[in-house]
C-alpha cells in the first residue's frame, strides 16, 4: 500500500494520504483508516523545509504503521535534509546527517529509497539498506533532446562535484571542466580557476542541489569571463531558499533544469527560465518493481 506525507503530495499517482493534525503548541498527530496488517507499506516523505516538521511527521507516521502491524515499511525520500552536515568543520560541531540517519534508521523502517544524496557515502550512515537513485540519466536524456552535444561541455561548479560531473559526461560521451571554488561563509562562495576548455562552448553546470543559487551564479559569471558561449544549470533538488529564484532569474544563466523532488511550482510561477523534470515514474518503479520510462518534462 502506498501513502504520501505532506511534503510529497505533488508526487502522488496512486495510494492514500496521511491525515495530519497540528496542535496549538506545534505537536502533530497522524491518522489513516486503511488496514495494513502484514502488508508492505511504501511511504513517500521528504525532509525538505520546514525540515524538522517533516522529519517529525516521518518518524511519527512510521510508528503509526508499526502500531497497525505493517509487514514491511519502505520509505521513499526524494530529498534528504541535513545531508550537507556530513562532516566536522570550524562551523559545525556535530555530524547532523549521521544523527538524523540514525533517527530514521532506528524508527522501524526496513528500507530507504533516496535520490542524489549530497555525497553517496551518506548511505553508510543509515543502519538499514538504502537504494540510492540518480537523476543523471534523466538529465542525459534531456540534454540529448535539447542540445547539440558536439558543442557542449559538462562543468562541475566545485571539486566536490567532480564525480557527479564525470558520471554525466560518461553518459553523454562529453568533455568536462571543473571550477575551483572558495567558500567565504554560509551561502557565499567565489569561483577562482577553471580547469578545462570552455571557450566558445555551451557549458552545462551540474550539481546535486540549488539552495541560495550563489554557487551557480558565480560559476556562470566565471565561465562567461573566459569565453563560454552559453551557460545552463542542472540540479536534482531545487530548494530555492531566500532570494534564490530572483537571483537566478537575474543571472546570466540561460536556463535552470531541476527535478520535482521538492515542490516549487508555486514559487517558480510562469518563469520561462526554469524547467522541471518529473521523477514520479522513477519513484513509482520502485513500488512496482519495473523499469521506469523516461521522465517527462514539465514546463513551469
Amino acid at each position: 500500500m502506498i501513502f504520501y506525507g505532506s511534503s510529497t503530495q505533488h508526487l502522488k499517482k496512486e495510494g492514500h494520504d496521511i491525515q495530519k493534525t497540528v496542535f496549538p503548541d506545534g505537536e502533530i498527530s497522524v491518522f489513516f483508516e486503511q488496514d495494513i496488517e502484514n502488508k508492505a507499506v511504501y511511504y513517500f516523505q521528504s525532509t525538505c523545509g520546514p525540515v524538522n516538521n517533516h522529519l517529525m511527521e516521518l518518524l511519527i507516521t512510521v510508528n503509526s504503521f508499526q502500531q497497525k502491524y505493517a509487514g514491511r515499511i519502505i520509505v521513499i525520500m526524494p530529498y534528504f535534509g541535513y545531508s550537507r552536515q556530513d562532516r566536522l568543520d570550524e562551523k559545525c560541531s556535530s555530524i547532523s546527517a549521521k544523527v538524523v540517519a540514525d533517527l530514521i534508521g532506528k524508527s522501524g523502517i526496513h528500507k530507504l529509497v533516496v535520490i542524489d544524496l549530497h555525497t553517496p557515502q551518506l548511505t553508510g550512515f543509515f543502519p538499514m539498506p538504502v537504494c540510492h537513485l540518480s537523476c543523471l540519466p534523466l538529465f542525459a536524456d534531456y540534454i540529448t533532446a535539447h542540445f547539440d552535444k558536439q558543442n557542449c561541455v559538462i562543468v562541475s561548479p566545485d571539486i566536490g562535484g567532480l564525480k557527479r560531473a564525470n558520471q554525466l559526461a560518461a553518459l553523454l560521451s562529453m568533455d568536462i571542466a571543473i571550477i575551483d571554488k572558495k567558500r567565504e561563509g554560509v551561502g557565499r562562495s567565489t569561483a577562482r580557476h577553471i580547469v578545462g576548455d570552455v571557450e566558445d562552448k555551451i557549458c552545462l553546470l551540474v550539481d546535486d542541489m540549488i539552495d541560495s543559487g550563489t554557487t551557480l551564479i558565480t560559476a556562470a559569471e566565471k565561465l562567461r569571463g573566459v569565453g563560454a558561449r552559453e551557460i545552463h544549470a542542472f540540479a536534482t533538488h531545487g530548494l530555492f531558499n531566500g532570494d534564490a529564484i530572483q537571483g537566478l532569474e537575474d543571472s546570466i544563466l540561460e536556463s535552470i533544469v531541476v527535478s520535482n523532488s521538492v515542490d516549487r511550482r508555486q514559487q517558480l510561477g510562469s518563469s520561462g527560465k526554469f524547467s522541471v523534470i518529473d521523477i514520479r515514474h522513477l519513484l513509482h518503479s520502485i513500488v512496482h518493481k519495473e523499469s521506469h520510462p523516461y521522465a517527462t518534462l514539465e514546463r513551469v
